[in-house]
């Protein structure tokens, strides 16, 4: 069985789009796999389907970065609040 950690919040990114996700790795290593889903969005809420996070970097152990697409301009956002939950795995091997 992998180790799985996951949780949901609130963000406001950075400049470029892009966010971390603090994590505790439970082997020393980075993630082997890491996803951010954004929503889920209330009645009224006028970007649903605007973003997309892709995974941008997971060089930082206890790090995730994420970075957001704007898929209706189709380029990476700027500065944006957003909220969304993750999951980050890691193999036991």
């Amino acid at each position: 069985m992998p180790y799985i950690l996951c949780g949901g919040h609130t963000i406001t990114t950075n400049d470029d789009g892009t966010f971390y996700i603090n994590v505790q790795s439970p082997n020393g290593k980075k993630a082997d796999y890491a996803a951010y889903t954004i929503g889920p969005f209330g009645t009224g809420f006028s970007q649903a389907g605007e973003y997309t996070a892709q995974r941008w970097d997971t060089s930082n152990v206890n790090q995730i970065r994420f970075r957001l697409w704007n898929t209706k301009d189709n380029r990476w956002c700027g500065r944006v609040a957003i909220f969304g939950s993750w999951i980050a795995i890691w193999n036991r091997q």
